[in-house]
C-alpha cells in the first residue's frame, strides 16, 4: 500500500525534503533518519561536533546508534548491494522476526487466535511502514520481543545479549532493565510471603545472574553518551546533539527531565 500512496506523498513533498531531490520510492525508504544511517554505514561517526552559525551542537549522526547502520554496512560491504536496497531490506527482516516474536509473546499467554489479531494488528496498523523503511525501529522491536521472551524462560545470558544489543540500537532500551527488576521485586516478594524464605521460590544463584544481567544491560543503556563524550572531546555531545532537533520548536534551551 505505501508504493501505491507513495506517488500521492511525493508531490506533497518540499523540494529539499529527501537529499538530491530524488524523489522516487527507494529514496523514499531511506529519506530523513535514513540520511543519517547511511552516514554512519559508510563513514562512521564524526570526529567533531558541528556546529552551527551561532556556535551550538548542529544536528548530526551522533543522534542515532550503531548496531542498525552497522549492520546494513556488514550486508553491503559483503554482497555490494547499495545502501538504498540494504537498509529496508534489514529493516525487513527484522520487522518479519518480530513479528514472528509478538506471536510467540501473546500465544503462549492468550492463545493462537489472541496471537494472530495482535500480529494483524501490530503489521497493519497506521504505524506499521516503519517496519519497512531505513530506520532502526523494526530491529529493535525484534530484539525487545526476544529480550521479553528470554525473560519469561528465565534465560538471562540470552536476555543479556539482546538487551544490550537493543541498548545500541535505539534509545529507550533501559525499560528492558527495568522490567526485569520490577519481575525479579515481585517474585522476591512472592517468595518471602509464600514460603517465608526467599531462596525456596527464587533461588540465590537466579538473584546472582538477575542482578548481573540488571547491572550489564544498564551500563550498557547509559554508554553511548559517554562514547559519544570521548570520541568528540565535547562533554554532553549526545544530548547536545539530541536537543539541536528541538531547535526550531522551542528555541534553545537547557534539558530538564520530563519536559
Amino acid at each position: 500500500w505505501l508504493a501505491l500512496a507513495y506517488p500521492l506523498i511525493g508531490r506533497a513533498l518540499p523540494g529539499n525534503a529527501i537529499w538530491g531531490n530524488e524523489h522516487g520510492f527507494g529514496a523514499f525508504l531511506v529519506a530523513w533518519d535514513g540520511q543519517y544511517y547511511e552516514q554512519i554505514s559508510l563513514h562512521g561517526y564524526p570526529d567533531a561536533l558541528p556546529l552551527d552559525a551561532a556556535g551550538n551542537v548542529a544536528q548530526n549522526a551522533w543522534a542515532f546508534l550503531p548496531a542498525f547502520p552497522f549492520t546494513i554496512r556488514a550486508l553491503t560491504a559483503s554482497t555490494g548491494v547499495p545502501f538504498e536496497l540494504g537498509a529496508p531490506l534489514v529493516a525487513i527482516v527484522a520487522g518479519l522476526l518480530a513479528t514472528y516474536l509478538l506471536h510467540r509473546l501473546v500465544r503462549d499467554r492468550a492463545g493462537h487466535a489472541a496471537a494472530m489479531w495482535a500480529v494483524f494488528f501490530f503489521s497493519c496498523g497506521p504505524l506499521s511502514f516503519l517496519l519497512q523503511v531505513g530506520y532502526a525501529e523494526s530491529m529493535f522491536l525484534a530484539l525487545s520481543f526476544g529480550a521479553l521472551l528470554a525473560l519469561e524462560r528465565r534465560r538471562y545470558g540470552l536476555l543479556t545479549a539482546l538487551g544490550v544489543a537493543a541498548a545500541f540500537t535505539r534509545p529507550g532500551a533501559l525499560a528492558i532493565p527495568l522490567v526485569l527488576g520490577v519481575v525479579a521485586l515481585v517474585r522476591w516478594v512472592r517468595a518471602r510471603r509464600e514460603t517465608g524464605r526467599v531462596f525456596e521460590g527464587f533461588p540465590l544463584g537466579e538473584q546472582v545472574r538477575v542482578v548481573a544481567a540488571g547491572l550489564t544491560m544498564v551500563l550498557a543503556g547509559l554508554a553511548w553518551p559517554v562514547i559519544a563524550s570521548h570520541a568528540t572531546g565535547t562533554p554532553n555531545a549526545y544530548l547536545e546533539t539530541e536537543m539541536s532537533w528541538w531547535v526550531n520548536f522551542i528555541g534553545r534551551v537547557d534539558f530538564v527531565p520530563l519536559t
